[in-house]
């Protein structure tokens, strides 16, 4: 597949092999397409997430564990599914908001709604969500993995390039 923005259609030819002309493929379980953008992967990584927590639904339900432990099988299952392969990725901010809307609709299922002085039941807000967790978001985890990558490649080198600049 060439990445490129221009569309082209033909097939490309190498000797005596021909290799079909496709505009995106899954590889190893990501999705890549030819104009490199990461949107499309994201979207199915969030489908995948929340079919991953469906499955585990009847744990999530209210009574079935402590919020903890309900918190922990969201970092441990459904988070590495929805962040797989993440290191790559190229976030705008609409994806950053696709992420954490997918992220906060989970976790106000975990925590539940909360009562307010007078006794009505209103669903929690997004700074209250940010204060469970600890400001320990999706996107902080992203960009965290992304930046621990880049170390981890650069390895000493990266040293040196930072002290050039």
């Amino acid at each position: 597949m060439e990445v490129t923005r221009a569309a082209s259609n033909s097939d490309l030819r190498c000797g005596k092999y021909e290799f079909e002309h496709v505009k995106e493929f899954n590889y190893l379980g990501s999705q890549m397409n030819q104009t490199n953008f990461t949107s499309s992967e994201i979207q199915a990584r969030i489908l995948s997430g929340n079919c991953c927590y469906y499955v585990y639904g009847k744990l999530m339900k209210p009574r079935a564990l402590n919020r903890s432990s309900k918190l922990k099988i969201y970092k441990s299952y459904v988070r590495p599914i929805v962040t797989y392969r993440c290191e790559a990725w190229t976030l705008t901010n609409r994806d950053e908001q696709y992420l954490r809307i997918f992220e906060r609709r989970i976790l106000r299922k975990i925590f539940g709604p909360v009562q307010n002085e007078d006794g009505i039941w209103r669903i929690r807000l997004n700074y209250e969500m940010n204060d469970l967790i600890k400001n320990a978001d999706i996107v902080r985890f992203v960009k965290a993995k992304e930046w621990l990558g880049w170390v981890m490649c650069c390895g000493w080198k990266g040293k040196e390039y930072i002290k050039e600049y």
